[in-house]
């Protein structure tokens, strides 16, 4: 009976939704529900959600009329059912629906669902796009090049982009950017363009690769996940800057090939030393935990030119976790030096508000009078959040190490959420243990709904995760480790 009336209570407010509250004086059916109903918001958008999609499943719609009591259709499966029936399958999910539980049937609706197809439209769809999208970006820089908005008789760039093509300037600008980049790179464009790699993965590639690199990171982004993929090139890009490289790759500077493993362990362990604080804590004399050789790179050996970037990086890495970052008024001016980086200004642009500028000038002026000479505003600022929070630093937290170890971010080969939890990998009920090998970071979805909802699979140990996505028959996505 309760599920009848919350299903009809759906319905009714689903029609009065559609603009008849208006004529009640109530601005929104939100506002209608809290006060006439007596219900959360949520609790009737659920059933008004519903109620829609039950207006083309009569039988359905049926079956939850009568309500659980009966032996039907309770809410929670109606929920899930009409998601996926069709007016002609309705009745089939239904009789399937009566011997299962609401977690048996998930299951076999993500299997059932179609997913796999829909995944295989979606991907050749896009491939079909990356290729519309190459071709448009190189027509629009021809354009560019011939002047043709201002001989079309439009008073800007941006006119022309807004009412011819329906896109913004910037949209326009960064096709433009992407076809010049591809003029150069013709490996990456004939990747894009035959569909071996996508939009996304292109504009990393080309932020980093040059006619000497392009080949191999072509490969590896085919090898690679969007998120590996991001990772690597950033670490490429700091890898080019501490070498001392005048000009990015992007802009026709040092060559720089996709990392190793061994290089990529490294740069993690740089990032695991900014997240966890210590990165701004010298060590003692005698720690040996920081030698010459940085995570299985031998930093003294010689090294070809092709990888010299990664060498230089790895040993002012090694420098930098000797000595600890200082961060002090009169120690902010030696850390650059320590790294192996020319000291020097760095321009940080805002666009604020009129008002917000007024008022942030105003304060400057007020603060100045009050600061040791030589001391910024913003970098007292700096320096007053770091001494708030610098006794956390080292504080032991449950599963701490772990988090650290995987940088406070979701392990998943697709997710790079920062809101983690610790997720054994062989379940502690089937007898794992507390390990660091059996325990990885996972975001709170990718834990709850993705391993434990049956979306997601993850074995093997921390160091190398074998992961699978999507139905367990056919998975839509396999990684092992960091290769796809």
């Amino acid at each position: 009976m309760e599920i009848g009336l919350r299903l009809r209570l759906g319905q009714v407010l689903e029609v009065l939704g559609r603009g008849k509250h208006f004529e009640l004086g109530f601005s929104s059916v939100a506002a209608y529900v809290l006060e006439r109903c007596d219900r959360s918001v949520r609790w009737v958008e659920a059933a008004r959600c519903l109620a829609r999609r039950l207006e083309g499943l009569p039988e359905l719609r049926r079956a939850m009329a009568v309500g659980g009591a009966h032996g039907r259709v309770a809410w929670s499966m109606g929920e899930l059912l009409a998601r996926v029936a069709q007016p002609q399958d309705e009745a089939g999910w239904i009789e399937l629906a009566k011997s299962r539980t609401v977690r048996q049937m998930r299951m076999l609706v993500l299997e059932g669902a179609g997913c796999r197809e829909l995944d295989a439209i979606v991907r050749g769809l896009s491939r079909a796009l990356a290729n519309h999208e190459l071709e448009l970006s190189r027509f629009i820089l021809s354009f560019h090049r011939a002047d043709g908005w201002r001989r079309s008789g439009y008073a800007s760039e941006a006119q022309y982009a807004r009412e011819r093509l329906g896109m913004s300037r910037s949209s326009m600008a960064a096709r433009r950017a992407l076809a010049l980049r591809l003029e150069r790179l013709p490996w990456v464009a004939h990747a894009l363009g035959a569909g071996q790699i996508g939009v996304e993965a292109a504009l990393q590639v080309v932020r980093v690769a040059t006619p000497i690199t392009e080949a191999a990171w072509v490969t590896r982004a085919q090898q690679r996940t969007i998120k590996h993929l991001r990772e690597e090139v950033a670490a490429a890009l700091v890898a080019v800057r501490v070498s001392g490289a005048l000009r990015l790759p992007a802009s026709g500077g040092a060559d720089c090939p996709p990392p190793a493993e061994v290089e990529m362990a490294a740069f993690h362990e740089l990032e695991q030393a900014v997240v966890s604080g210590s990165a701004c804590q010298p060590r003692p004399a005698n720690d040996s935990r920081v030698e010459r050789d940085v995570c299985g790179v031998h930093l003294s050996e010689p090294a070809s030119d092709e990888r010299q970037a990664w060498l230089v990086m790895l040993g002012s890495l090694s420098q930098w976790l000797e000595s600890g970052l200082q961060l002090s008024a009169a120690g902010d001016n030696a850390a650059p030096s320590r790294m192996g980086l020319r000291a020097g200004r760095t321009a940080l642009r805002l666009r604020v508000t009129r008002a917000t500028y007024v008022w942030w000038r105003g304060l400057e002026a007020q603060a100045r009078r009050w600061l040791p000479r030589g001391l910024s505003f913003l970098s007292f600022l700096c320096l007053s959040l770091w001494q708030a929070w610098r006794q956390l630093l080292g504080a032991d937290v449950a599963y701490g190490q772990i988090y650290i170890r995987d940088r406070y971010r979701c392990t998943s080969p697709v997710c790079s959420r920062k809101d983690v939890t610790p997720h054994h990998l062989q379940f502690r009920s089937a007898g794992g243990s507390d390990t660091p090998a059996n325990t990885t970071s996972v975001c709170t979805w990718c834990h709850l709904c993705g391993v434990h909802g049956g979306r997601i699979r993850a074995a093997g140990s921390a160091e190398l995760i074998h992961w699978e996505l999507g139905p367990p028959r056919s998975p839509c996505l396999v990684v092992h480790g960091r290769e796809r």
